[in-house]
């Protein structure tokens, strides 16, 4: 009798150990509980430094190690991203989001969503739809975008 109250109180002990751990992993960056939000939350401040060319959001939520892969095929890095809003070779003059997804696995979030935008890209001008998928990981407890890309769409479909 006395090895089953042993047993008892140590599978307590574990389940309760897990079970704070999993409420500790839920919660999202706002401590709200919910990953989802605190990534659609980030999706509209992208959204809104891009519009306008706010360069410390990038430096700040573009991972080091951060890719990005164009429409066109080409691909970039975070100081290539950076330095196209600096140096205002890109400029974003419009993005309306539509079809937004969020799906979150642990540290890692990815989101997708259709876009019409305007704007200029090393200096040529840009008008369409198109299909973006963006990479969200937890590094060091705070989320950063680790890569990107945007593949053009026929909404007409």
């Amino acid at each position: 009798m006395k090895r089953f109250g042993t047993w008892s109180m140590l599978l307590l002990l574990v389940f309760s150990v897990l079970t704070f751990g999993q409420g500790m992993k839920a919660k999202g960056a706002d401590g709200s509980g919910n990953f989802e939000q605190s990534i659609k939350d980030l999706e509209i401040q992208y959204r809104e430094a891009v519009l306008k060319g706010d360069v410390s959001f990038l430096e700040k939520y573009l991972a080091d190690n951060y890719v990005r892969v164009f429409g066109g095929g080409g691909t970039g890095n975070r100081q290539d991203m950076i330095d196209g809003y600096r140096k205002r070779t890109t400029t974003i003059t419009s993005l309306d989001y539509y079809d937004e997804q969020v799906y979150v696995s642990g540290d890692t979030a990815v989101v997708t969503y259709k876009v019409a935008g305007k704007g200029t890209s090393d200096r040529q001008s840009f008008n369409g739809n198109f299909r973006i998928l963006r990479t969200w990981v937890k590094q060091g407890g705070q989320w950063k975008i680790l890569a990107a890309s945007t593949t053009p769409i026929d909404t007409a479909k």
